[in-house]
């Protein structure tokens, strides 16, 4: 199946999903400051289907077949994950002086992201 097709479908669905998160918190949330709580959860997610994706094509994909990454990595988690949403959400908390809120969610996005990823790796093994 064409490569553009896949990374096409992964990314529609990743961002269908997003959509979905984003919802569902807003149905949710109970107040208006709380920050970027939906693109936070998202990007989470996202980086959970990438380290158990990695570790999947890894164990069962030949080198050459690279459709599932394709689909998933770059497509699904490209959808579904937002480094321009988390940006803009960051930059409207600091023009909005909420400087605190506006490091607190750069901060909780890097960490919970990287230790997500980390922590996978690290209890399978996986060296990436």
């Amino acid at each position: 199946m064409n490569s553009l097709f896949l990374v096409f479908i992964g990314g529609g669905l990743g961002s269908l999903l997003r959509f979905l998160i984003s919802t569902l918190v807003l149905r949710l949330k109970a107040t208006s400051n709380w920050f970027a709580v939906a693109t936070l959860s998202a990007n989470i997610l996202a980086c959970v289907v990438v380290a158990l994706g990695m570790i999947y094509i890894s164990k069962h994909a030949s080198p050459d077949d690279l459709k599932l990454k394709n689909f998933l990595i770059i497509g699904f988690c490209g959808g579904l994950s937002t480094f321009s949403t988390f940006s803009l959400e960051t930059l409207h908390m600091l023009q909005n002086g909420q400087h605190m809120n506006a490091i607190i969610n750069v901060l909780l996005n890097l960490l919970f992201c990287g230790l997500t990823l980390w922590f996978i790796f690290k209890s399978v093994g996986f060296s990436g």
